[in-house]
């Protein structure tokens, strides 16, 4: 028996591959989501090295996550979770995990920087920042865009 391929190329092969094992919602969540996290380590650095000091690192970031925040709002809501009619309590629910969320990288970074020093905030700052993120896909998925 002859076996005739399919027309696919092998790029193509690789990218339904992704897509059938990841899921076209989490590449989105993630490749959106890079954006925001682009966005505010780009804020934080900015406010950090040029306005603030780099003292007051944690003060920038903040300012950061919360750019980032809204904009993570408005992506997810519209592209990644379409959800029709999101409710008062689901959108409050998003802010107020999300302002947990930042308070938790806060500590941690803070934790981190002591021990590694200054210089290192933005390194120590992106890490905390993926170690959280995928967790928070699933708290997306399962409890907040849902029908």
């Amino acid at each position: 028996m002859i076996m005739v391929r399919g027309s696919l190329s092998i790029k193509d092969r690789i990218r339904d591959g992704i897509f059938c094992y990841f899921g076209a919602q989490f590449i989105k969540y993630n490749l959106l989501g890079m954006i925001g996290f682009l966005l505010n380590l780009g804020a934080t650095f900015a406010l950090a090295e040029f306005f603030l000091g780099r003292e007051s690192y944690l003060v920038a970031f903040l300012i950061g996550n919360i750019i980032n925040t809204f904009y993570n709002y408005l992506v997810y809501v519209r592209h990644v979770f379409p959800v029709k009619g999101l409710s008062d309590v689901k959108k409050a629910f998003f802010f107020v995990y999300s302002g947990g969320v930042i308070l938790l990288q806060m500590f941690f970074a803070d934790r981190i920087v002591l021990f590694v020093g200054l210089d290192w905030y933005l390194p120590v700052l992106a890490l905390v920042i993926g170690a959280i993120g995928t967790f928070s896909y699933f708290v997306f998925k399962s409890h907040l865009f849902t029908s």
